[in-house]
């Protein structure tokens, strides 16, 4: 009796593995073939907005597709649409993905901010220097590393100094001096 049931169970699996393998293989080709599809739909929407070709992207999109549109609406002039989707690429990104953002933030703001000096509108670039500084600090947060972004920061920062805020209401910290001429530095005392 107990041969019988080996030999049978010994049959049952002889027919119950290929029949699993093939059906594991089938899961496994299926889900890879939805990601070959899922990829290059993806990889189409990516080279349309490189084209300037205005395309829609779902919210819950991938971080590389959310990039690209961000991309392409700093190329139209549109910041405030790419500052939106600054989240969503941090989010669903590597911090690569949304360093690379904020450091195209800055460009942008950092170029209209160039024009406007050019044009000797000078008032008006002052605030867009602000937001080119505040998208290199992000960026260099997330990539310190990034030579060019520290340049870019350098540059801006050369552009509009970032001053202390003092207290309000504090005045003069130092004691004024006694002396009515205080020394001058580098005043020569005396021969050689």
């Amino acid at each position: 009796m107990r041969a019988a049931l080996r030999a049978r169970l010994t049959r049952g699996m002889a027919v119950f593995w290929p029949w699993a393998l093939l059906g594991a293989a089938l899961c496994g080709a299926g889900v890879a073939g939805y990601d070959w599809v899922r990829l290059t739909h993806e990889n189409h929407l990516v080279r349309a907005l490189g084209r300037s070709d205005d395309v829609a992207v779902s919210p819950d999109a991938s971080a590389r597709l959310l990039l690209a549109r961000a991309l392409f609406l700093l190329r139209m002039g549109k910041p405030a649409g790419a500052e939106a989707l600054a989240s969503r690429v941090a989010a669903r990104g590597t911090p690569r993905e949304a360093a690379s953002l904020h450091y195209d933030l800055g460009n942008f703001y950092l170029r209209e901010a160039f024009a406007r000096i050019g044009d000797a509108r000078f008032e008006e670039a002052t605030p867009l220097v602000i937001q080119a500084k505040r998208h290199y600090r992000a960026a260099l947060a997330l990539e310190p590393d990034d030579w060019d972004g520290k340049f870019n920061l350098d540059v801006a920062m050369r552009l509009v100094r970032d001053f202390p805020i003092s207290p309000q209401g504090k005045g003069d910290t130092l004691p004024a001096s006694k002396k009515l001429w205080p020394d001058l530095p580098g005043q020569p005392e005396g021969l050689p």
